[in-house]
């Protein structure tokens, strides 16, 4: 059996190639192991080997190539761009090649957040349009931040206030926060996401609906420390672990309950449930117990809340 670690790299790249070699994955996995060592004339020929190769070789060398580039490789992934298709390769061209080029494949970019990175290339130009329909809310605002190209300051609002709802219904259990110290309360602004929002809302220039929202987060931090909870939460003697989680449940609790009503028509408020035949419809509380069987974080929330409720009150505080 051959020691592949002591072969010349020619000779496993002609193994490699021949795929009557007998040594094809044995060569593979060593020119993978070496790739990042050998000098650069070395490297060009693998690129050129693996470029060539099976979806999975050519996969494996897209995702290294991320990394490191150079203009030579650009007609050999062009070729294969245009044969294939691979998302991977879809990053590459992204990444380093011509505006042009890019703009007129944009329909051809098929993941989830190809055009995301597109804009995060050519956002600042001053003829590049963003597409908000092709964007996610939090990108949206991403975007928005690095063009300094505003958006609608009620829209933006909106959105936060949207993805404020569903954070609170859904109760992630590993919802970042900025760190604060105990007995400091938690408010929607400390929420990672949230803070990251309303910073770039600031790079827009919405000075006037940055006021806004500090001015309601800090109505919800004032019902926070006012509240019984806040008081019953430092009473008890937790575990800094345990304060944390709980002191996150009763930030949303106010939060939520400090949401204008338009944006809770559609969850704990108002429960619905997906019938056999696609149709919404009020939800029992059987049904609701089956939601929490399926999403316990729902559960943890109305738990925290006062469980479910036997009354016909729409939300469990």
């Amino acid at each position: 059996m051959p020691i592949f670690h002591n072969k010349p790299v020619a000779t496993l790249i002609r193994w490699y190639v021949d795929k009557r070699s007998g040594h094809v994955q044995e060569a593979r996995e060593e020119l993978q192991r070496r790739f990042d060592h050998l000098d650069w004339s070395q490297q060009k020929k693998i690129v050129a080997a693996f470029l060539s190769s099976s979806k999975t070789d050519r996969k494996w060398m897209y995702t290294h190539m991320l990394s490191w580039w150079d203009d030579c490789f650009a007609p050999q992934i062009k070729d294969n761009w245009e044969q294939y298709h691979e998302e991977r390769c879809a990053w590459l061209i992204i990444r380093y090649f011509p505006k042009e080029y890019v703009m007129a494949e944009l329909d051809n970019f098929t993941g989830e957040r190809d055009y995301f990175h597109v804009c995060s290339r050519f956002c600042r130009d001053e003829d590049f349009v963003i597409d908000d329909s092709k964007l996610s809310v939090r990108d949206r605002f991403v975007i928005h931040g690095l063009s300094k190209k505003p958006m609608d300051g009620d829209r933006c609002l909106d959105d936060i206030f949207t993805c404020l709802h569903e954070t609170c219904v859904i109760s992630p259990p590993f919802l970042e926060v900025n760190k604060k110290d105990r007995g400091e309360v938690l408010d929607a602004l400390d929420i990672k996401y949230i803070y990251g929002m309303r910073k770039n809302m600031e790079r827009m220039g919405l000075e006037d609906h940055v006021r806004r929202l500090t001015d309601w987060n800090r109505k919800v931090n004032q019902c926070i420390l006012n509240s019984s909870d806040w008081q019953q939460l430092n009473a008890e003697n937790l575990s800094d672990d345990d304060y944390n989680s709980k002191r996150i449940l009763v930030m949303l609790k106010y939060v939520y309950k400090n949401l204008d009503d338009k944006y809770k028509s559609d969850y704990l408020d108002d429960i619905t449930y997906i019938d056999a035949e696609g149709r919404p419809t009020q939800a029992t509380r059987e049904q609701i117990r089956g939601m929490i069987d399926k999403n316990p974080a729902i559960g943890t929330l109305i738990e925290s809340f006062g469980g479910i409720m036997d009354d016909d009150d729409a939300i469990p505080f």
